[in-house]
């Protein structure tokens, strides 16, 4: 499907409008995570250590008569939400009860997955959050799923062009990793991007192009605290006239990259 700009603008608008039904009511407390039962990459999503949510009935009856899959509309991002009070019905934590909201915040998942609940009914609960978390786990470990659960109105995914070779770039702005180093700098009108490990081998190069064909950028700069590691990839952040938020594995490989429009 062919998308034009107003069609994005207004997918765009009814994405900001269920992030905000959802999360503009969250409970929030800053307690420590159950370990009860564990569910690993939860740092990526801003959901480890002292978070704990709990939506209200009228917003999870409000998402469940939402059409996920009209339109296209990726709501993905509500998933490693979900997955999070879903970990909390466990058996080994006693801490939650309520059979009816287990099941709708069940329901709820597989219906943005596009799945049939009716599939994992005559199991147990303990059963259940297993299979929800296996499901969690081949999401989060495959790029192209991922890239759908991290809410974000800027443009993107980009990838930017790939050059068929890399200038030298020992004269650029470097910030150091644990996988080598970061490189910016320009040639011939352009900003280039590098990543090269410990000894100096690159590793990728971008030449950095926002969400228009050929529309190249002019500047791009680190700012101060530009990396950020997570178990399932490293973001650093840039900026041009707006922010850019790059997506690295933590090996130094290249993913993808969002821009502020």
């Amino acid at each position: 499907m062919k998308f034009t700009k107003s069609c994005i603008k207004w997918k765009s608008l009814v994405l900001a409008g269920i992030f905000f039904l959802v999360f503009g009511h969250s409970i929030s407390a800053q307690i420590p995570t159950n370990k009860c039962f564990e569910i690993k990459y939860f740092d990526f999503f801003g959901l480890d250590e002292r978070q704990k949510i709990n939506w209200p009935d009228t917003e999870l009856d409000s998402l469940l008569k939402t059409d996920f899959q009209k339109d296209g509309i990726k709501t993905s991002f509500l998933i490693p939400w979900i997955v999070f009070q879903l970990k909390d019905f466990h058996p080994r934590c006693n801490y939650k009860s309520d059979l009816e909201r287990l099941k709708k915040l069940l329901n709820l998942y597989f219906r943005i997955r596009d799945q049939n609940f009716g599939s994992i009914q005559g199991k147990s609960i303990a059963e259940q959050l297993d299979f929800v978390r296996d499901d969690f786990y081949s999401q989060v470990l495959d790029d192209s799923l991922l890239v759908h659960m991290t809410y974000s109105m800027d443009d993107g995914p980009l990838k930017g062009e790939i050059p068929k070779r890399v200038p030298n770039f020992s004269n650029g702005k470097h910030i150091r990793t644990d996988f080598g180093r970061l490189t910016i700098f320009k040639n011939a009108g352009r900003i280039y991007l590098t990543a090269a490990d410990h000894k100096k081998r690159v590793i990728w190069a971008r030449i950095m192009t926002g969400v228009a064909p050929k529309r190249y950028f002019t500047d791009l700069e680190f700012n101060e605290t530009a990396i950020e590691k997570t178990s399932l990839a490293t973001r650093v952040h840039l900026h041009t006239s707006e922010r850019l938020t790059l997506y690295l594995k933590n090996d130094g490989r290249f993913m993808y990259y969002f821009h502020s429009w």
